[in-house]
């Protein structure tokens, strides 16, 4: 097709000795049994020792016995992560040339369309884990004594994404009638739509389970990091200008643009990043720990905060008008 080219690309990067933050003021972990109540199913959760006087003290305290006494977390920033992406893109080009629009003459078009498959794959490393007791907690890794366990797919990981643009110029009407000619002629309409798969996030239990002093690295016993997905992203923009020569050399251009303009309630990031921020992620809300038995008992989400709700809407449909002025 004139003026149309197309490109595949396939691209391949393994990252290696990336940073991330491990407390290293922990004892290695216990293997301990964790029971929801609902359903009876029991998890293996590796939890570290606790402090106390007795047996049962240790196993019913929530606070983490440190190596050195004199410290509670120590944070070494290290290079021990690694992360792999693949991903294959497709990408259609048509130029921004001369076209045929019914009833009008002197159009010209352009589009870009690209599509991508692709996976990334971590083992959650990080740079900007450095405020320990805040949301920066979430981004380090759930057992500093076993890191394999964090490899799974990425924060960032959109496994489709599918981006259409266009520019239309229809240029002036076929018609010698002067009233249509000052409705129709000069009008540019143009637009962008993407679809993307949903973000990833981990299933999580409100608490410190794995008692390492740290309240939001606890994933639910028995499921992978970030095997949840939000929702799909749909997403179209569109504007239309109309274009009102004044003189030779100035113009007036009138403008109504539209943001998300379906309306879809959009599942995404709120204010402030990481997957915490745009869906409920707590299965649990906590637990007990019964010394008698050994066992921790799972508390279930109230149904407010039910596991997988979303927290917050990107984009809410948008219109606005717009004059400008060139000369």
């Amino acid at each position: 097709m004139k003026d149309t080219t197309l490109s595949v690309t396939y691209l391949y990067f393994r990252g290696v000795h990336l940073s991330r933050t491990r407390d290293v003021n922990l004892l290695p972990p216990v293997a301990t049994t964790a029971i929801d109540p609902g359903t009876g199913q029991t998890f293996v959760v590796q939890r570290f020792p606790g402090t106390g006087a007795t047996p049962a003290a240790q196993f019913t305290s929530a606070t983490p016995l440190r190596p050195n006494l004199r410290f509670n977390r120590i944070n070494l920033f290290e290079n021990s992560a690694n992360s792999r992406y693949q991903g294959l893109a497709i990408q259609g080009r048509r130029r921004f040339s001369q076209t045929h629009v019914p009833f009008f003459e002197g159009g010209a078009t352009q589009f870009l369309l690209s599509y991508t498959f692709s996976k990334a794959e971590d083992d959650k490393p990080d740079q900007t884990s450095v405020v320990p007791g805040g949301g920066d907690d979430s981004k380090v890794a759930e057992n500093p004594f076993d890191l394999r366990n964090e490899w799974s797919y990425s924060d960032a990981d959109q496994r489709h994404r599918l981006v259409f643009s266009s520019v239309v110029e229809v240029g002036k009407v076929k018609s010698s009638n002067k009233l249509l000619r000052i409705l129709f002629n000069d009008y540019t309409i143009s637009g962008i739509t993407q679809l993307q798969s949903g973000f990833a996030y981990s299933a999580q239990v409100g608490a410190d389970l794995n008692r390492d002093g740290n309240s939001r690295d606890d994933r639910v016993p028995g499921f992978a990091r970030n095997s949840f997905r939000t929702p799909a992203v749909y997403q179209s923009d569109a504007r239309i200008t109309r274009t009102i020569r004044t003189s030779e050399t100035t113009k007036l251009r009138l403008i109504l643009e539209g943001f998300n303009i379906w309306n879809r309630a959009n599942t995404g990031l709120a204010p402030g990043g990481g997957y915490f921020s745009f869906v409920n992620i707590n299965q649990y809300r906590g637990f007990t720990a019964d010394a008698a038995t050994n066992k921790l008992t799972l508390l279930p989400a109230l149904p407010a905060n039910a596991f997988g709700l979303p927290r917050s809407i990107i984009t809410p449909r948008q219109l606005q008008l717009a004059i400008k002025f060139d000369f």
